[in-house]
């Protein structure tokens, strides 16, 4: 005989996976402008002499994260971002955008990675579709929200939530009446 999973445990999972999509991967701050960056620098990173403060996007282009990192030489036409699987600073291998008439703002020379706020067009990542804004392929995001958060509409990707909840309701109340 079929039972309906438990409620409890279904609802702690639907309020998980709303938070995490609002408020991790969406919900991203923008990283700092030029003349902001020196000091978020020395809020995050007063204590070292080895690590750098750094304010880049992942290697997947979903996020930014903002860490003290060793920081290393970027190649010009690339851009730095953070490889979460090695967990340092490296570039961005698949946008090559010296050359590219779609990229506005390409990194003209060599450059330290700590250095990225010099190229904002290398920060300023659209989280949804995983690409730069600085690419005229890529769709603009929503930053009306005035809160220094990307304003990603989210209700689209969460219409299968309703569904979902819906039919375990109607299912918890046909089994248990």
């Amino acid at each position: 005989m079929y039972t309906c999973p438990n409620f409890r445990h279904f609802f702690v999972i639907i309020i998980l996976t709303v938070f995490t999509r609002f408020f991790y991967v969406n919900g991203l701050m923008l990283c700092p402008t030029m003349d902001k960056w020196h000091q978020r620098a020395e809020v995050f990173c007063k204590n070292s002499n080895i690590y750098m403060y750094h304010c880049l996007p992942t290697i997947f282009l979903n996020e930014s994260t903002e860490m003290c990192l060793k920081d290393i030489k970027i190649e010009e036409g690339y851009c730095a971002v953070y490889n979460t699987h090695l967990r340092q600073v490296s570039y961005d291998r698949k946008t090559n955008c010296a050359g590219n008439k779609n990229f506005a703002g390409c990194p003209e020379k060599q450059y330290r990675s700590n250095e990225t706020f010099r190229y904002p067009s290398c920060q300023e990542i659209n989280p949804v579709e995983t690409c730069y804004l600085a690419d005229l392929n890529c769709p603009d995001i929503d930053r009306s929200s005035g809160s220094g958060r990307s304003g990603v509409n989210n209700a689209g990707q969460l219409t299968w939530i309703f569904p979902i909840l819906f039919a375990h309701i109607l299912c918890h109340f046909k089994l248990n009446p």
